[in-house]
């Protein structure tokens, strides 16, 4: 492909097996702690297209070039970042009695709002969130997206640095007992709260699903009883033959389907 021409847009399917490929990349123990931003793209890339033809991803991934793979993920992870400081905004203003999903509207409202444009990356969010690489990678990012005069690339590319960096660590030279038993305190306490943070809200949104699960069935069942209120009561005069044999074999149905659930 070549670099001037501009590829297509990208798929849910393209951009979840990218969000896939970059979180599995980047969790792989086996690369060396001096392993380069290009070096973890050109993997992430053969990782993508070993997902797009696992998932059988419709279209053309193959076509899409390590390049353009780069800057993808660049735009997804400045936007999804900024979609979870609207969330984390939000949150902290502690609306009495909203809910997970309530946190959720507000925050894609609040992105709107500030970002003139609305968030259509939560496919991406939904798959980051909870990942322990993504959050480390968003702690170190952060403070990089607020500095002006750095273009969109050179932010990310900084941000996989540092948490390259940041992971490798334990490898380097060793830091005195004392301050590593400080930052390991400070660390834990800090990995418990967003650990807490995580819990709260996934257990949140999974009351809210079932809420949402058992209004719907209930709903079903007032609307299947109305119907056949409406059977069982059916005036048969004036209806040709073949609905009137319709309608005298409907409630032997509906007598069944009641003495089975009773």
């Amino acid at each position: 492909m070549s670099a001037s021409k501009r590829g297509s847009n990208w798929t849910i399917p393209e951009d979840e097996a990218l969000c896939l490929a970059w979180l599995n990349t980047s969790q792989d123990a086996s690369v060396g702690i001096n392993q380069r931003s290009q070096a973890m793209y050109d993997r992430v890339y053969g990782s993508f297209l070993e997902i797009c033809t696992e998932k059988s991803v419709p279209g053309n991934p193959e076509l899409r070039a390590p390049s353009g793979i780069n800057a993808r993920w660049h735009h997804i992870s400045k936007m999804v970042s900024k979609f979870v400081g609207c969330l984390a905004q939000i949150e902290n203003r502690c609306p009495s009695g909203a809910t997970s999903e309530d946190f959720i509207k507000q925050a894609v409202t609040l992105f709107a709002l500030t970002e003139k444009s609305f968030f259509t990356l939560m496919h991406c969010y939904v798959l980051l969130q909870n990942a322990p690489k993504w959050l480390l990678y968003h702690c170190v990012k952060a403070p990089a997206t607020q500095k002006r005069g750095h273009s969109e690339t050179a932010e990310s590319a900084q941000s996989d640095t540092s948490m390259t960096n940041a992971e490798s660590t334990s490898t380097s030279r060793p830091i005195g007992q004392k301050a590593a038993k400080g930052r390991k305190i400070v660390l834990g306490s800090e990995y418990a709260q967003a650990g807490l943070k995580i819990a709260k809200a996934g257990s949140e949104l999974a009351a809210a699903a079932k809420e949402r699960l058992t209004y719907s069935k209930q709903k079903a069942q007032a609307l299947s009883r109305m119907a056949n209120h409406t059977i069982m009561s059916m005036n048969l005069d004036g209806l040709n033959e073949t609905a009137r044999k319709f309608y005298l074999l409907e409630p032997q149905r509906v007598l069944a389907e009641t003495r089975q659930q009773a």
